[in-house]
């Protein structure tokens, strides 16, 4: 290609970014498919060769020699003559080798024909489009073994352009050529890791060719879940997934597994709801009726405080939850986990975290109306220097627990969640005033004085219930303030006396008379032996979260325990039942 050319695409390619700035022009989005040929589409097999070894059948078409001739700037003779002398073969051993490799010739026709039904069902809205380095003699021979190019809106060779895809001239010339106004829309696909990285470098999603079915199909449920929500393909691509999301359950509990094998039979409720937002999506849920049973158990008896086998903390789950309620409004089977889901989310507000967990409680707030006002700020907090958030740990590996985390997704999330916050109560239909109130008698007043509290004024149901919120958990935190002095006095008083008195276990509580199965989750149920109160939790419940002297009822709202008979022990609010 002329230098001319070249010049004319780079400033095309950068009057198209400036275009597309926001204030400058509104163009539309296409969905673009750039896909190499060459091991991805078309394949051949160096094993058989006679002449010499594959290796140094690879080091012939590596060679930058090789790369003129596929770029058209010198001929097939020519080429053989330079490379036999750069690496001492004979010419006409690299001649026949090319002759043998050339008879393996074949096309991936399963794979051509999954992408035209892809192309149809996207009716107009996706463009497919080649892009390889070749010869034009090679690129004859593909065109002979596949005689139906329709897949193709365009194809773009090496030697027409006078570029290869180690040129980035390639890539512009390219994106030029098809009016990519957008390289965030654009997918390519190429089987080196190079090629991919330098579309990267332009802002395009790039995606290394393994092979066909790696393409098409992640290995577990919850990245194939998370491919379909994101992307949400046509129905047609996206139920064969979801079949085999069916087909893979446990031959006992009929319960989807967490991997598309049936040598690995594991559940996780966390993966599992992710897999129920996927069916629902594709108006499937009554396939998923099981699963949404055992989340719900999973939900109501906090199955999840502790994390799974794959995710490090509860947060995850909650928030999934929560994107579950939001996105079916008119299921009742889903909306009967709103207020479950929210008085869970009650629970962990204010307690802290890392930046992965704290940004993944606010969003599940947002979602469905929990105030998160404490969490919010303790976000901003968390954010570092260079504008992102500190390493959050994400999931972990089941068998070595070793955890997985990243910058990214916590930064991501807090960045969604902060632009969300002040549009929480944004609404063009509801007018609201916003007073500032501050208690003025009784023993709360000391503790309050100053501290200035935004309230929606309202009369609507949802505004309401938003507000009452906001008042429990402002009186959650105001009462952990109100016990942390005297707990810290208490603990000194009683560090001579035995055993930590402030940790009270299940068979504790069952010295001390209590019939814990049968008593009402969350209420108060009297006092122990040594005249101090407590309250029953399902076992297993780790409460070291939970207000010093505080518990919560059925609904996770506060419930204050009765005061301390003077032993020393801090009440059943600091109880961890084991």
């Amino acid at each position: 290609m002329p230098e001319s050319a070249r010049k004319s695409d780079r400033l095309s390619y950068r009057d198209n970014q400036i275009a597309k700035m926001p204030g400058i022009t509104k163009q539309t989005q296409q969905r673009t498919l750039i896909l190499d040929l060459g091991d991805v589409l078309f394949h051949w097999s160096a094993r058989n060769l006679t002449t010499f070894s594959p290796q140094e059948f690879h080091a012939v078409i590596l060679s930058p020699t090789w790369a003129e001739y596929e770029s058209g700037r010198v001929t097939e003779d020519e080429a053989l003559s330079l490379i036999g002398k750069e690496l001492s073969i004979k010419p006409s051993d690299i001649a026949e080798a090319l002759s043998q490799c050339r008879k393996t010739l074949r096309v991936d026709q399963e794979l051509v024909t999954q992408l035209k039904e892809l192309k149809e069902e996207l009716k107009g809205q996706l463009k497919v489009y080649a892009m390889t380095n070749i010869t034009k003699e090679d690129f004859a021979r593909l065109k002979a073994i596949l005689p139906d190019w329709s897949l193709f809106d365009k194809e773009f060779t090496s030697f027409e352009a006078g570029m290869t895809k180690f040129e980035l001239g390639f890539f512009e010339h390219v994106m030029n050529s098809v009016g990519v106004s957008n390289p965030s829309t654009v997918i390519f696909v190429d089987d080196k890791l190079g090629n991919v990285n330098r579309a990267r470098s332009f802002g395009i999603h790039g995606i290394v060719f393994t092979s066909a079915p790696a393409l098409m199909l992640p290995d577990d449920i919850d990245d194939t879940s998370a491919y379909l929500l994101a992307f949400s393909p046509p129905a047609a691509s996206a139920n064969p997934l979801l079949d085999r999301i069916l087909k893979h359950r446990n031959a006992k509990e009929g319960l989807a597994m967490i991997y598309l094998c049936d040598n690995r039979p594991r559940i996780d409720a966390f993966v599992m709801v992710n897999a129920i937002r996927a069916f629902y999506h594709y108006n499937r849920g009554a396939d998923v009726q099981p699963e949404l049973n055992y989340v719900r158990r999973i939900l109501v008896n906090r199955g999840y405080i502790e994390g799974t086998e794959m995710y490090v903390s509860g947060e995850p789950f909650l928030y999934f939850l929560a994107c579950l309620i939001h996105d079916n409004p008119t299921a009742p089977e889903i909306q009967a986990l709103r207020e479950p889901t929210a008085a869970a989310l009650r629970w962990y507000v204010n307690s802290r975290g890392d930046s992965f967990c704290v940004a993944a409680r606010v969003l599940a707030c947002q979602k469905i109306g929990v105030d998160p006002q404490s969490d919010v700020a303790y976000l901003k907090g968390l954010q570092e220097a260079d504008g992102g958030w500190e390493m959050g740990w994400v999931c972990k590996f089941g068998r070595s627990k070793k955890r997985i985390g990243n910058r990214t997704l916590p930064t991501a999330w807090a960045i969604k969640a902060l632009e969300q916050e002040p549009r929480q109560y944004q609404d063009g239909s509801i007018k609201m005033a916003v007073m500032r109130a501050r208690s003025s008698s009784g023993p709360l007043a000391n503790e309050m004085d100053g501290l200035e509290m935004s309230i929606i004024i309202d009369n609507t149901h949802a505004q309401s219930r938003l507000l009452k919120e906001h008042h429990i958990n402002l009186l959650e935190r105001t009462s952990r303030s109100l016990h942390t002095k005297e707990i810290r006095q208490r603990d000194k008083r009683s560090a001579n006396d035995g055993p930590d008195p402030k940790v009270v276990t299940a068979n504790m509580i069952e010295t001390d008379r209590c019939n814990h199965d049968n008593d009402e989750v969350g209420k108060p149920v009297g006092k122990d032996a040594d005249g101090c109160g407590f309250v029953a939790y399902t076992k297993g419940l780790d409460l070291s979260r939970v207000g010093p002297g505080y518990g919560q009822d059925a609904e996770g709202e506060a419930v204050e325990v009765e005061k301390d008979k003077g032993d020393g022990c801090g009440g059943a609010g600091e109880a961890i039942l084991g």
